[in-house]
């Protein structure tokens, strides 16, 4: 569902039914990469909240996010928009073209489970 009368826009969904275990530790990790209003949103994913904010790569820069954690939050996003079905196409050629989204996330997987 998404909410277009607020200053930040947001997707609600249901994290229970999105989430497996791996993406709960990435979420966690990254949350702790991450400070002031970028660490409250990737906060409100684990309430079901999406901002479109997480998804702009120029406002995470802006907000101290390094290259590396921004490459991950966005494959963390690319993987609940795959479960949503949101911009479908998009999201299946980023993970089909060559495989970096999988890679990413199965290497970020193992390093937060180290």
């Amino acid at each position: 569902m998404e909410n277009s009368n607020s200053p930040s826009k947001f997707t609600r969904f249901d994290r229970h039914e999105i989430y497996c275990d791996d993406m709960q530790s990435l979420n966690m990790a990254l949350t702790w990469k991450t400070s002031g209003s970028v660490r409250n949103k990737m906060f409100g994913l684990f309430d079901g909240y999406l901002y479109t904010d997480l998804k702009d790569e120029k406002y995470l820069q802006e907000n101290g996010c390094s290259f590396e954690t921004i490459q991950k939050i966005k494959v963390l996003i690319m993987h609940i928009e795959r479960k949503l079905n949101i911009d479908k196409t998009k999201v299946l050629s980023e993970i089909n073209g060559d495989g970096w989204g999988l890679k990413v996330l199965e290497e970020t997987i193992n390093e937060v489970s180290k």
